[in-house]
């Protein structure tokens, strides 16, 4: 593969960090967690999931 491509499993990978951020913005929204458990929340996810680019996304608090 071309050094340029994305794998599967970063594709994968990038998926499931999206699936569990909807998850947690849907908490936040509902008021089932606070702000501050939502950016704990996101941590964890960046940490686990790898997603793509994340190196450009805002910093977390």
């Amino acid at each position: 593969m071309g050094k340029n491509m994305i794998t599967q499993t970063e594709l994968q990978q990038d998926y499931d960090y999206h699936l569990a951020q909807k998850t947690a913005e849907t908490l936040l929204k509902n008021n089932l967690i606070s702000l501050s458990e939502f950016n704990k929340l996101t941590k964890i996810n960046r940490d686990a999931f790898l997603p793509l680019f994340v190196e450009i996304m805002p910093k977390i608090c």
